[in-house]
């Protein structure tokens, strides 16, 4: 599991109840800004600004949009900046060695098979597409 402002991602055991702490790397805290809240606004769907009011209290800002695993991989989504492309990264449990893809800011990952990333890519138009990011190593 990962919490909302570390970068480090938890392991949990469920049979045995052991617990560790994948620390790859350290990412400083994401402060709020200015442009964040306008960029926010700026693509929000129509009918949701009121959503986006707390935004102007949160003084830092989430790292990761989500986390998911595949073997001996860890992936997390970045949480993009509204407008911008996102981000996830993938790293190695064992190895620490750390990659990652981009893609468009719409595009919320549900799952991975092998070097296949299966989501969909809801459209600022409403509609939708179902989207596969194939990896090449």
């Amino acid at each position: 599991y990962i919490t909302t402002l570390a970068s480090s991602v938890h392991q949990y055991n469920l049979r045995t109840g052991k617990q560790d702490e994948l620390a790859f790397f350290q990412f400083g805290e994401r402060s709020n800004s200015r442009h964040f809240i306008e960029a926010a606004k700026k693509h929000a769907p129509a009918g949701e600004e009121e959503y986006l009011k707390p935004l102007e209290d949160i003084g830092t800002l989430p790292l990761f949009s989500g986390l998911y695993t595949h073997g001996d991989r860890v992936y997390r989504p970045v949480r993009p900046v509204p407008g911008e492309e996102g981000l996830t990264l993938i790293t190695d449990r064992h190895s620490g060695d750390t990659h990652f893809f981009t893609t468009p800011e719409t595009f919320y990952a549900s799952s991975v098979c092998e070097n296949n990333i299966y989501g969909i890519d809801f459209r600022p138009d409403g509609d939708y597409r179902l989207m596969t990011v194939q990896l090449r190593w």
